[in-house]
């Protein structure tokens, strides 16, 4: 049975790809990489993209830790389904929710970035409330 708080949470990320076509899917996951709620299928892309997603948070906090940084906020990964033709990409943004996890959002090419940021800011404010 899912809480009233996943589906609260579920609703926002549903709300937050249909208010902005630039988003194509997000999912909010542990530091682990567990999918908690996601607006994709289930399936194969929501685990590898969940699992690459806490890969890379990991590799990066080591790497802070080394360095005797701060956490991050914002993880950006660009790319290009046609290594031919560069200017189709896509790109993966990941961001820190502390103490929840980390929401990714996938989105289109041509990414009004102001209104993914203001939006994304949003949901992690409103996702912190709620936990």
């Amino acid at each position: 049975m899912i809480s009233g708080k996943a589906i609260d949470i579920k609703n926002l990320l549903d709300k937050l790809k249909a208010d902005n076509p630039d988003i194509k899917e997000v999912i909010l996951l542990s530091y682990e990489g567990l999918v908690m709620v996601s607006t994709l299928e289930s399936g194969v892309q929501e685990d590898t993209i969940s699992a690459m997603a806490a890969g890379i948070n990991s590799s990066i906090l080591r790497f802070l830790k080394a360095l005797k940084w701060h956490a991050f906020s914002d993880i950006l990964i660009t790319s290009s389904k046609d290594h031919i033709k560069e200017e189709l990409k896509e790109y993966i943004l990941i961001k820190d929710i502390k103490s929840v996890g980390l929401l990714v959002v996938l989105t289109k090419s041509d990414v009004d970035w102001k209104r993914i940021h203001s939006h994304v800011g949003y949901a992690i404010s409103t996702i912190s409330a709620m936990v």
